[in-house]
């Protein structure tokens, strides 16, 4: 744009020798013109090394010019029926080394047009368009975030991660609020203590939890301490200051922020954020300001801060990379946390890649919050910590599966009485052995049900059999699953009662739960739906790594059997989205068991499910089958399976063919038929339509060889 036309210069020290001054003036010299660019300055003896060096300089320029998001919406807790219109949104920058920096920014839906011209919305001025703090369109057509634009915290910082954002808000490294957990006895307590703060004067930190070595000196020690809360010990950005803040916002890659209402009012809200960092950090930030009110090392990452602060090329580290949950707690229903005392607020969040735990917070304040923008000394209260591979979670993996509370209804009192309590519901994760691999897992293959207060297990479903408390062993479940689980109260009381779920062996779960005697007072059938996937074929090595949209239907016209509830997702490798091997599918299978399954002989394992209509059934012949097959490269789709909509060119139009296959199917599927489409994300049903987004690699243009293509979306 005028006045700011800039070039970034990358120089190569080639095979020079420091110790000769005519070649160490040369040096100096390359160093300054890259520093004062924006480039980067490498040295190299060899033609090996030239050939490393141009492939980092190329991946930098490729990282600067590339920023990701994902974005997140706050509730509105004084009228339910509505979102706030401020959107807020992860950013990341990848780099060739361990570390990423990221970002976290605020910006306003358009949800009117008042500040369209003549007062209409126009395609040009539209309803949803993001918007900067100016009232200015925030992203380009390109789908970037626009060069120049101001974002709510700040002022210019268009699309570049380290300017403005909460990453710039503050507050300085002196006053930051760093905490840990001192592991003690009771595990719940408060971490506003001096032995959870990571600071100098605390003697419980020790040099192994910070990654340093046990006889590492006091100077050593003083210096990790300070570069974790934010000094740069370092000098990283050249400039000779080794006491000023440096830039620590750490990539949020996989967490987007969780956006809590704690008070205020309608108009002027009492909102905070909780991001988790994959410099291993969770942080609260306050909405009205961007500014960080504390950040929480768990003891797994803040012994990783002595590599993050070395910074080797390599793979990049992960921290806490999940997406924080609320349970909150109104109790007199006011929609303010901290005016009665019944009022809570707790954050549940696990590692995603970063390992295999999860962790609870509460973060209730002392009293009702009601001015925006106030930094309150509100300190986190740790709660419990789940551990995969521990007597309690044997299958429990990579921690990808988002935790959910919900209401179940368990059995209580006398025989047949039943209550409503709230549970913890999440899937078994994630294993690297499916980087790799097409295959079966002993971590990840699980379903979990715990108290949400203590983290304690309540009931189990996996293929692995635990070595105590109520659970179901199903022996086909041996694939783990990273997916969000879908929750459906089937029967309208106000409880979850079913569960629907897929994993990497591209299989489709359902799990019903109802009340039972004992200790935990649940009970569950499980039954699988669908097998889409086979190890004989690449192509259909297909995996779920998301959790499907759920719709309870009356069709008599496309179905012959009018009453069912469908069940609609997609598969894609979400490892692997460059791959083009795997030919991937968006399902609609239809689940005509809408009643709870059959479980005659009481081992938890569901009798005659699925059930698939014959031909143009009625209602009455019903027929029971195996889990559904397909869609496999083959002939069509039998009487019973599904029918391939991809290309449908009567049914609406009123021909009998389609309609007549379509009308004896337990579903449907399309293909996604670009080169390496896939499935990244949950389908929605909204009024009839169903909506999904996708992902397409799109590789180099032939005869454009400098371009670079960082793949492209579908809707």
């Amino acid at each position: 744009r005028p006045g700011h036309q800039t070039v970034s210069t990358y120089t190569i020290g080639f095979n020079l020798d420091s110790s000769d001054s005519a070649q160490s003036h040369a040096i100096q010299f390359l160093k300054d013109l890259a520093k004062e660019s924006g480039g980067q300055f490498r040295t190299a003896t060899t033609a090996a090394d030239l050939t490393e060096t141009f492939k980092s300089f190329f991946l930098d320029i490729l990282n600067r010019s590339t920023s990701y998001a994902a974005p997140s919406v706050s509730v509105n807790t004084f009228n339910k029926l509505y979102h706030r219109n401020d959107v807020f949104l992860s950013l990341f920058e990848p780099s060739d080394r361990i570390r990423w920096v990221g970002n976290l920014k605020k910006y306003q839906l358009r949800t009117d047009p008042t500040r369209c011209p003549g007062g209409v919305f126009t395609k040009e001025c539209s309803l949803g368009e993001i918007l900067d703090r100016d009232g200015v369109e925030a992203i380009g057509p390109d789908g970037r975030i626009k060069d120049g634009i101001s974002s709510f915290w700040s002022s210019g910082d268009g699309n570049e991660i380290q300017e403005g954002g909460a990453g710039r808000a503050g507050p300085p490294s002196g006053d930051r609020r760093v905490l840990t957990h001192v592991v003690t006895s009771p595990p719940s307590h408060g971490l506003s203590g001096l032995s959870h703060r990571v600071t100098v004067s605390n003697s419980s930190i020790t040099n192994e939890m910070l990654g340093l070595e046990a006889s590492a000196s006091t100077a050593a020690r003083k210096a990790m301490i300070d570069w974790v809360r934010g000094v740069d010990v370092d000098d990283e950005d050249g400039d000779e200051d080794r006491v000023e803040d440096r830039y620590s916002f750490g990539d949020p890659l996989h967490s987007s922020p969780l956006a809590v209402t704690y008070g205020g009012t309608d108009t002027a809200p009492v909102v905070k954020l909780f991001v988790g960092t994959n410099d291993g950090g969770l942080r609260m930030i306050d909405a009205e300001n961007g500014q960080e009110e504390w950040v929480f090392y768990p003891p797994e990452t803040l012994s990783m801060q002595a590599r993050l602060r070395a910074n080797p090329n390599g793979q990049h580290v992960y921290g806490i990379d999940g997406t924080p949950t609320a349970w909150r707690r109104d109790g007199d229903g006011d929609g303010t946390i901290g005016d009665s005392s019944g009022d809570f607020l707790r954050v549940i969040f696990g590692m995603r890649r970063g390992g295999s735990h999860y962790f609870a917070l509460d973060v209730t304040p002392g009293s009702a919050l009601t001015q925006p923008g106030v930094i309150g000394p509100t300190y986190p209260t740790f709660l419990w910590r789940i551990d995969g591979g521990s007597a309690e979670y044997p299958s429990l993996g990579q921690t990808w599966s988002q935790p959910v509370v919900t209401k179940l209804r368990v059995g209580s009192g006398a025989q047949g009485g039943s209550e409503v309590r709230e549970f913890l519901l999440f899937g078994g994760g994630y294993h690297e052995s499916q980087d790799t691999a097409f295959g079966r897992s002993p971590l990840g293959n699980a379903v979990y049900i715990a108290d949400p207060a203590t983290g304690e297990r309540k009931f189990w479903v996996s293929g692995t059999a635990h070595s105590s408390g109520p659970g179901v062993k199903v022996l086909d479940m041996q694939y783990p699953i990273p997916s969000d689980l879908a929750l459906m109260d089937s029967d309208g009381d106000g409880a979850t009662d079913r569960i629907y779920v897929g994993d990497t062996g591209g299989q489709l779960w359902r799990i019903d739960l109802a009340p039972a005697s004992g200790e935990s007072g649940i009970s569950a059938v499980v039954g699988k739906l669908a097998t889409v996937s086979s190890d004989k074929s690449q192509k259909d090595q297909r995996k779920f790594f998301y959790p499907p949209d759920v719709v309870q239907a009356l069709d008599s016209k496309y179905s012959g059997v009018s009453r069912y509830d469908l069940v609609a997702m997609a598969s894609g490798d979400r490892e692997h989205p460059l791959s083009e091997a795997v030919a991937d599918r968006l399902f609609a299978f239809r689940d005509f068991v809408y009643s709870p399954m059959d479980d005659r002989n009481g081992d938890g394992l569901a009798d005659d499910y699925p059930r698939k209509i014959s031909g143009e059934s009625s209602p009455g012949s019903l027929i029971s089958g195996a889990p559904l097959q397909g869609p496999l490269d083959g002939p069509p789709a039998a009487a019973g399976d599904l029918f391939d909509a991809t290309q449908v060119a009567d049914v609406e139009a009123g021909g009998t063919t389609n309609l007549s296959q379509l009308r004896s199917a337990a579903g449907w599927y399309l293909r996604l038929t670009q080169a390496g489409e896939k499935g990244l994300s949950s389908p929605v049903v909204l009024a009839g339509k169903l909506f999904l987004t996708t992902f397409t690699p799109q590789p180099t243009q032939l005869g454009d060889v400098c371009q670079l293509m960082e793949g492209g979306g579908r809707l």
